[in-house]
């Protein structure tokens, strides 16, 4: 690989042409499904899991506040006068208003109901107020939830209904547990200790670094297919569309390459990489981290568009993970973790700086105005950090061994490993 690095921390990017095909003697890349001996399971089986419901709770509109009674007619006119008589007294009025309409429904996420109807004019009082609203599934301040008891647990991500999740033991496995708490559902077992996921609308990809192998699994378990093997540990992974990413990580020779597939193509992007670690995505950028201190350990970009790869930053230290907020209106930089530090350098390069340190840092996600990270220990904890470089507070403690952390804006979900001779966990928790 051929690129050399600027003064500002930028670089002459490395225009790699048209994607190719893996040259020989590397086989080819597409297997059939028996190369894996596993098994496809509609119910959890194979790990022990305990599931912890939190309340479903629905959303209601407020409402007006219900209309006052009508107004009583007026009193009854003047009798007539006799002479020398009194007048006959008028009829009286007619009977008060009636009753107002009932108060408002209650209101969304636990705000009150419309106000009490106002009383008609002579009538009796107007209806009740509707009662309160219940509560998301996480208010600020909530304490976590377990979603299920998961061996080793390690990579996660969401979707609209679901928490999809891996499980890195030898014979591992990929499930996914309701957002809402519910039921667990192992997609597949026996798999070699599976890490990192990427999902589609349908299925749902992980990477095996130990075994060298990607592969992919439907969302409702009914297909597992063998995307690639001998991939020299892949890690971080990646979709956009109908193609996969993902690094090959050993090194020296560590690699980025893309899968199509719609078409099986298997293409390298860039080679002669340094243990590349950790990928993310937005738009048709992929960032990633180098960590291979003896060569170049580093933060890269890379254009889908125009093919081209460039050094955002170099660094003194490997990274554990990296994230880049999805809002292009945000704050716009990237951010890693390392072992002792939260880092950040803008999207195309500049000076890294250091917005956080703690010991042990692990998962991290990134959304506007915010991001979240994990502190790998037996007593962990899970923080947050206003950007770009505000105040951090601590979300969650006790948490043993947290991995890697996502969130769908309501809610964050994050992964425990478990300690050492324990079971790990999958879990929901508040953003604050």
């Amino acid at each position: 690989m051929s690129w050399h690095h600027t003064q500002d921390n930028t670089s002459v990017g490395l225009g790699l042409g048209r994607p190719v095909r893996a040259p020989d003697p590397e086989p080819d890349l597409r297997y059939s499904r028996s190369v894996f001996a596993w098994r496809r399971m509609s119910t959890a089986t194979a790990l022990a899991v305990s599931v912890g419901c939190g309340a479903r709770t629905g959303l209601m509109d407020a409402a007006d506040s219900g209309a006052g009674g009508q107004a009583g007619s007026s009193v009854g006119g003047a009798g007539t006068s006799g002479t020398g008589g009194v007048g006959n007294a008028g009829a009286g009025g007619t009977q008060g208003g009636t009753a107002g309409s009932q108060g408002g429904n209650a209101g969304a996420g636990g705000s009150p109901g419309g106000a009490a109807g106002s009383a008609g004019t002579g009538g009796s009082p107007g209806g009740a107020g509707g009662s309160a609203g219940e509560p998301g599934l996480c208010p600020p301040g909530s304490e976590p939830v377990v979603l299920a008891s998961v061996e080793r647990a390690y990579g996660i991500e969401l979707d609209g209904t679901d928490v999809y999740f891996t499980s890195a033991l030898d014979n591992g496995a990929i499930g996914k547990v309701p957002k809402a708490g519910g039921p667990t559902t192992l997609l597949t077992t026996g798999a070699g200790r599976p890490r990192n996921l990427a999902l589609t609308d349908d299925w749902v990809y992980f990477t095996m670094p130990i075994s060298g192998r990607v592969a992919g699994v439907k969302k409702d378990g009914s297909q597992l297919v063998n995307l690639a093997e001998f991939q020299n540990f892949p890690q971080g992974i990646v979709a956009r569309g109908s193609e996969l990413f993902w690094l090959r990580s050993s090194a020296p020779g560590g690699r980025l390459v893309g899968h199509r597939l719609t078409t099986g193509e298997y293409t390298e992007y860039a080679t002669d990489l340094a243990d590349p670690w950790a990928l993310v995505r937005r738009g048709s950028h992929l960032w990633f981290n180098t960590r291979n201190t003896a060569q170049l350990a580093g933060i890269w970009r890379y254009n889908l568009s125009d093919e081209r790869l460039d050094l955002v930053a170099p660094m003194d230290v490997g990274a554990n993970d990296i994230g880049i907020s999805q809002e292009t209106t945000a704050d716009r930089a990237v951010y890693i973790t390392t072992n002792a530090s939260v880092r950040r350098v803008e999207e195309f390069g500049g000076a890294v700086t250091t917005v956080a340190q703690g010991t042990f840092l692990d998962g991290i996600w990134v959304e506007a105005g915010q991001l979240f990270f994990t502190e790998r220990t037996e007593t962990g904890a899970i923080y947050r950090l206003d950007t770009p470089a505000g105040d951090v507070t601590r979300i969650a403690s006790a948490q043993a061994n947290p991995r890697r952390v996502t969130s769908d804006g309501e809610c964050l979900y994050w992964t425990n490993q478990g300690p050492f001779d324990g079971v790990g966990s999958v879990v929901r928790g508040p953003r604050r």
